[in-house]
């Protein structure tokens, strides 16, 4: 096929402009004055793909997209004329997610179609369709909406008997018209070859955006759960969303956390298996046989209708009729081709996890450090070699494989069902795993087992968070381009078309605590630069190791608390801790006394540095240093070194680094899918996250309580940037009714600034207020705003049949919090109430969302 390319584009004496083609090709193009561009090319494949590119001095200086072009070339014939303009575009990454092209704007096939075609590169619009009027269709009376191939570009078949003709691109809202600006186009054909334009509107317009709702699966309520929510629930909740003109349900992990057999496992960040589905979902709703269905009837209706989730008791039941369908239709099941596939597919997974679930059940532990020696790492030759004249243990790692399964199949029926309904399902990749899980246990070398991730101090919780989690070795996930990370993301992406990155500043950089201690607020960051001692004292600080990386305390806080003084050693004016008592987990092991204990624990940080684990010739600032004692204690001039330091430290020193480690881990991490990627990037935020994930692509997560821009306490919606997701509140927080009964100087903030009255804010939140905020939020320029159920249900006054405290998912100051939040109202009486779709859905529509 010879094809003749032209460009039009302006450039500087010295300026090249070339192409890159899906074969690594690169073609430089020729101009005769500068502006029009050219080359003549023979190629052989059917479909041309490629983007144009401007050298200067061999360097690239301007791009589009990477192979935003793609050209069907026609086999009729022989010779083919392209006429191109070029395709400025950012977000096309974002755009090319499989949220867009199989949800959101779902593309067509461009199966068989003319020899001569114009296509339309544009970014999706917020409102309306694209489409083209010409003078040979009713005179430009009609527009044809054009056809929607790729990620950003449509497609109009000029039709074989037209010589020539005019045109313009409009975007068709309804019955009103919207033109591109400037002259007319023309289209001129001859017949001997085939004519292709490729063309951008001149048309200035407001982008694509939908709006979302997030809730845990669990907290999910239906008439025929099982005290519950489950994937049959979620599958409900697609149905009534699409009604409610919601494009995405965002949903928390829901992985297998199932360690201990207690209530401690419906914490869902702590999985024990990264791939592993939570039998908890299971729908047992049309599973089995009548008979066995209406034997756990009685006690189905029991767990139902309990307010909020029993964990323990739904898991129970759930297990046990898992076990009976076994009975009934293991042999039916495991014989099907569909599940011999879903075996062979996922053996790399399946079988450590049923190993590891059986090991947890015969040694009532999953804390395989305590279990016989032959199994505290993860052999399958040796247990397969167990398991082979073993048929209970075969038939135990069976049913494991067979609650896999089912969940498998349950969950692609939602996401399918999803598909239909234009809606995207947006998973959550959490951050962390469970010390004792499959993953530390068949891979314990990617993993630091001997540090816990946290999250420094911050509003929600003063002492910092230890999560429990160990943390990442970076160095030897890198060592195969971080593949356990890429397996992640494309065993999510059978299920979902979105997802979250929960605690994105975790690839940047973790909060890592030393195993000694329990409180986050003694944890550094790693990795890190921790200073030297030559570098704190060229700050002017007179640093003294033995003082200050250990807790010290003064006599007149010793004299107002005298209990402490047989767990303390006097050196010199002050006091420091005995050894039995100089770390928090000591603390724990030998003090008994819980007042004593939560003494001693607190002056355990009384530190102004704390030593690296790594190497102890270095020195970590200990985050909110100043609030210790011994800052307390410092002379002014010394307080000032100290804040110096401190500063630099956490706002300055890493910002370079912390950007470059993301960028050796994000890019892998996420092309390993075709997910619209969204970060969770609340907390303490340097400087290179941002530019990082705006370079990426990467949505960011803004909360209006949780304002970026320093020195404001409550974030404009109005100023949040596209390509983000815009919030309420987290599952960390308090849900709109809480935060507004529990913060009233910041309600009322919200009351004068963003609502405009006069008065004095409510001390509750009504459904008119709740109204406001929700429709501030939906007309923010965020691409995606997500609203919480709870917050959607704040609308009517009718639904507040639990209090406003009843309804906060999780409370991350504390460690042991049961997640156990139902929705106070069944998925079927929404269904059944038009009226309460019909509110949502209006605001929705009326922000062109």
């Amino acid at each position: 096929m010879k094809i003749h390319i032209s460009i039009f584009y302006k450039t500087n004496w010295g300026q090249n402009v070339c192409i890159k083609t899906s074969f690594c090709q690169k073609i430089c193009l020729k101009t005769k004055d500068g502006l029009t561009w050219f080359a003549d090319l023979d190629i052989i494949e059917k479909e041309f793909n490629y983007h144009y590119f401007v050298e200067e001095n061999n360097a690239t200086i301007h791009s589009e997209p990477s192979l935003c072009h793609s050209i069907e070339l026609s086999s009729s014939n022989s010779h083919t004329t392209i006429q191109d303009e070029w395709f400025d575009a950012t977000y096309s990454k974002v755009f090319s997610s499989s949220a867009f092209t199989k949800c959101f704007l779902p593309i067509v096939d461009e199966k068989k179609s003319s020899q001569h075609k114009i296509y339309v590169s544009a970014l999706p619009p917020q409102a309306g369709k694209w489409a083209l009027c010409s003078n040979i269709i009713d005179n430009w009376q009609k527009p044809i909406l054009l056809k929607h191939i790729r990620a950003c570009e449509w497609i109009f078949d000029v039709p074989s008997f037209v010589e020539q003709f005019e045109y313009k691109i409009v975007l068709v809202k309804k019955r009103h018209i919207i033109w591109e600006e400037g002259e007319n186009r023309s289209f001129h054909i001859n017949h001997n070859l085939s004519t292709i334009q490729h063309i951008c509107p001149r048309l200035n317009y407001a982008l694509w955006k939908g709006a979302g709702i997030v809730i845990p699966v669990f907290s999910l309520r239906s008439e025929q759960s099982w005290g519950v929510g489950d994937f049959g629930d979620l599958e409900k909740l697609v149905k009534w969303s699409a009604k409610c003109a919601i494009k995405l349900i965002q949903i928390l992990p829901i992985n297998d956390t199932d360690s201990t057999h207690t209530w401690r496992d419906s914490y869902p960040y702590s999985g024990i298996s990264v791939f592993a589905l939570h039998p908890l979902y299971t729908n047992c709703n049309g599973l089995g046989s009548p008979q066995l269905r209406h034997k756990f009837e009685h006690e189905r209706k029991l767990l139902n209708k309990k307010k909020f989730m029993d964990y323990e008791a739904s898991y129970n039941c759930k297990i046990r009729f898992l076990k009976e369908l076994y009975k009934e239709e293991r042999l039916n099941i495991i014989k099907s081709d569909s599940y011999q596939d879903f075996i062979t597919r996922n053996a790399y997974w399946l079988h450590p996890y049923a190993a590891f679930k059986y090991l947890c059940n015969k040694y009532q532990s999953p804390h395989y450090d305590t279990w016989e020696k032959i199994w505290q790492n993860y052999d399958k030759e040796k247990f397969d070699e167990y398991t082979k004249d073993s048929p209970a243990v075969q038939d135990e790692i069976t049913f494991y494989y067979f609650i896999q399964y089912i969940l498998h199949q349950q969950l692609l029926q939602v996401k399918e069902r999803a598909q239909q309904l234009h809606m995207v399902l947006k998973g959550d990749l959490p951050i962390g795993v469970s010390k004792y899980s499959v993953e530390t246990w068949t891979n314990p070398t990617l993993f630091y087992t001997y540090s816990q991730a946290g999250a420094p101090p911050d509003a929600f919780a003063i002492k910092g968070q230890n999560w429990g989690f160990p943390t990442y070795n970076w160095p030897e996930m890198e060592k195969d381009q971080y593949e356990w990370w890429k397996k992640r993301l494309q065993h999510m992406n059978q299920y979902f078309d979105a997802f979250r990155i929960d605690h994105v500043l975790g690839f940047f950089r973790i909060w890592e605590i030393p195993y000694q201690q329990i409180e986050g607020i003694l944890g550094y960051f790693r990795p890190a630069c921790p200073y030297t001692v030559s570098e704190i004292k060229n700050f002017g600080f007179h640093f003294d190791p033995t003082c200050h990386t250990n807790a010290t305390l003064y006599p007149t806080y010793v004299k107002q608390h005298p209990e402490l003084i047989p767990y303390l050693t006097q050196i010199g004016q002050y006091y420091q801790l005995k050894e039995d008592v100089s770390t928090q987990r000591k603390v724990y092991e030998n003090v008994k006394s819980e007042t004593l204990r939560n003494e001693l624990l607190n002056c355990v940080t009384e530190v102004l540095f704390i030593r690296d684990s790594q190497n102890a010739n270095l020195y970590h600032p200990r985050i909110d240093g100043q609030k210790t004692m011994q800052f307390a204690n410092l002379s002014q001039s010394q307080q000032e070194a100290y804040n110096q330091l401190y500063n630099i430290f956490f706002y300055y020193r890493h910002n370079d680094f912390w950007g470059k480690e993301a960028m050796k881990k994000l890019p892998a991490i996420t092309q390993a899918s075709r997910m619209l990627a969204c970060a969770e990037d609340l907390g303490m935020i340097p400087d290179c996250v941002q530019p990082t994930l705006n370079e990426l692509e990467i949505l960011t997560l803004e909360i209006q309580r949780m304002p970026k821009q320093y020195g404001i306490p409550i974030a404009n919606t109005q100023q949040y940037p596209y390509l983000s997701v815009c919030s309420i509140d987290t599952h960390d927080m308090a849900p709109l009714r809480l935060w507004w009964k529990e913060n009233q100087t910041a309600a009322q903030y919200i009351w004068k600034s963003i609502l405009k009255q006069d008065t004095q804010a409510p001390p509750q939140i009504n459904p008119q207020i709740a109204k406001a905020i929700i429709c501030d939020h939906l007309n923010s320029p965020s691409m995606l705003c997500i609203i919480s159920m709870q917050d959607y249900l704040a609308l009517f006054s009718k639904l507040k049949t639990i209090s406003p405290e009843e309804e906060q998912i999780n409370i991350p100051a504390n460690p042991h919090h049961y997640w156990k939040y139902r929705m106070p109202i069944n998925i079927e009486e929404l269904e059944n109430t038009p009226y309460y779709a019909s509110i949502i859905a209006s605001l929705i529509l009326q922000s062109n969302r």
